[in-house]
């Protein structure tokens, strides 16, 4: 029961840290996208916003 146990436990915790990898690279993607949209003219930035 105690092996059963620690396997549940240790399956969590690596579930909990790969939403953590995923909400970060999420917040790269973010980041490296308004960095990208910021640096191109105005003309383009209005056709991205018209898109979504």
């Amino acid at each position: 029961d105690r092996d059963v146990v620690l396997v549940n436990f240790n399956y969590r915790l690596g579930v909990l840290e790969k939403i953590d990898i995923t909400i970060f690279w999420k917040k790269k993607v973010t980041e490296l996208r308004k960095k990208r949209i910021s640096h191109k003219p105005p003309s383009q930035r209005q056709n991205k916003v018209e898109i979504k």
